[in-house]
């Protein structure tokens, strides 16, 4: 191979938009799936400090799955009615307030910006030439 290229002949090229999107929804899942882990990561504490049973644990995850799903649908809701990408950022926002300086509430949130992030990025991305 002589004077290989990193650029693919007819491969799709990535806007700055595009390139921008890929990487909030990347961000938004990782920060949704960082929430999950917190509750899980409390586990230990919870069970040594209140004393609960290896049930009550199990339902405590259960739980916080619960809301989220619960939250995922009502987000899916608004999605249709006023479009993913504002339901998005909104979401994204409110989260990211949530979790920085109160923390009570980015579990309510993150069911808006972090499971639907794939339903954002189809629409962002390149189109192959054909």
């Amino acid at each position: 191979m002589t004077g290989s290229s990193t650029k693919q002949a007819g491969a799709p090229r990535w806007s700055a938009l595009q390139r921008w999107t890929l990487g909030v929804t990347s961000m938004a899942a990782f920060m949704a799936g960082m929430d999950a882990l917190v509750v899980t990561t409390a586990l230990p504490t919870i069970h040594a400090d209140l004393g609960a049973a290896t049930s009550a644990l199990s339902w405590t995850v259960a739980a916080y799955a619960l809301g989220i799903a619960a939250i995922v649908l009502a987000g899916v809701a608004l999605d249709d009615r006023f479009g993913r990408r504002p339901v998005f950022l909104t979401g994204l926002a409110l989260f990211t307030l949530g979790s920085v300086p109160f923390r009570d509430g980015p579990g309510l949130h993150g069911g808006r910006c972090g499971p639907r992030d794939g339903s954002v990025c189809p629409t962002c991305t390149p189109r192959k030439k054909g």
